[in-house]
């Protein structure tokens, strides 16, 4: 029965968060069979020690699950399916030591580092109408002085619309480069684009802002591999961190804070050698990020809870019926 009841709780504990799709195959768990369950911790030198390295959690999860099962105890209440939705979420434990766990629902940034949260920051995360997804990956290097490669909904409705009001003086003053849709990155000359077919979606061009002062990226950002084109990165807006509503972005995640993000993943100040645009820096290590979504929060040790701002809990409470 013990054995038994030793793989229902390994297995659960290696079960994948609801949600969260894997976008790099490095942060890929392990998911043992009951055999090797078994087999693990009888070959175990310590089988005390072996129990609690299996069994232990993320720091985020713990403070959860510790706050949650405290206001249990004193009211007596049931737990909140927000809490349990929550806990299902952010209860990945990768191998590494050091890895960054993203929360949109709360919009915070969390760097985590031989199991405690080393040190944490606001970010800016995807409004509701372009969510920012729950995902794994990993974060290989940074790039310095980025372009910022404008998305095709934006170039239609917020580039070509602004060239049409203010004239071609409007690309020029902001750094805006137009290239083909598709091929090699050549430069056109805007005078040659047909803007009105542009903003009316009859023809399409790329367009990139060059690194400076008023770029959209700022001085640094954090790509990593996943489908939906989301990363990390600098923002020259950093009035909007003292909103306490920061869903705001296309999908991407703007850092309070970038260059301090950078000395942690780098263990020294991310500087470019030039001005040149484009400049990538392999991390010492790769970091594992992980994208998640916590209703159910920990403040001065005491539950809350936030704005379900995607309206992802109403759907899995739906599904679980």
């Amino acid at each position: 029965m013990l054995s038994s009841a030793w793989v229902l709780y390994v297995e659960a504990i290696q079960r994948s968060p609801a949600e969260l799709s894997y976008a790099d195959s490095w942060v890929m768990p392990r998911r043992d069979s009951g055999e090797q369950i078994l087999m693990r911790a009888a070959a175990a030198q310590s089988l005390v020690s072996h129990v609690r390295k299996v069994s232990s959690v993320n720091p985020l999860y713990a403070q959860i699950r510790d706050a949650a099962w405290a206001q249990m105890q004193a009211n007596g209440a049931g737990i909140d399916s927000r809490v349990l939705t929550s806990l299902d979420r952010i209860r990945e434990m990768p191998f590494q030591n050091r890895y960054i766990v993203v929360d949109s629902a709360a919009a915070r940034l969390y760097m985590i580092e031989d199991g405690r949260i080393a040190d944490s920051m606001k970010v800016i995360v995807g409004k509701p109408s372009a969510q920012t997804p729950m995902l794994a990956s990993t974060i290989y290097y940074a790039t310095l002085n980025p372009y910022w490669h404008v998305d095709g909904d934006m170039v239609r409705s917020l580039i070509a619309r602004n060239v049409l009001e203010q004239g071609l003086g409007y690309l020029k003053v902001h750094g805006y480069q137009v290239m083909p849709a598709d091929g090699p990155d050549t430069l056109l000359d805007p005078s040659k684009v047909d803007w009105h077919a542009v903003a009316d979606g009859r023809e399409m061009v790329r367009v990139r802002q060059l690194p400076g002062p008023g770029n959209s990226m700022g001085r640094i950002k954090f790509g990593f591999p996943n489908s939906s084109d989301i990363y990390l990165h600098d923002t020259p807006g950093k009035e909007l961190f003292a909103q306490d509503d920061r869903d705001l972005s296309h999908g991407c995640i703007r850092l309070e804070d970038a260059e301090r993000l950078g000395r942690w993943l780098m263990g020294r100040d991310p500087q470019a050698a030039s001005r040149e645009p484009e400049q990538n820096l392999l991390l010492p290590t790769p970091v594992p990020i992980y994208v998640t979504y916590l209703t159910a929060q920990v403040n001065g040790g005491q539950l809350t809870f936030v704005d379900d701002i995607y309206g992802r809990d109403g759907r899995e409470s739906a599904s679980a019926k």
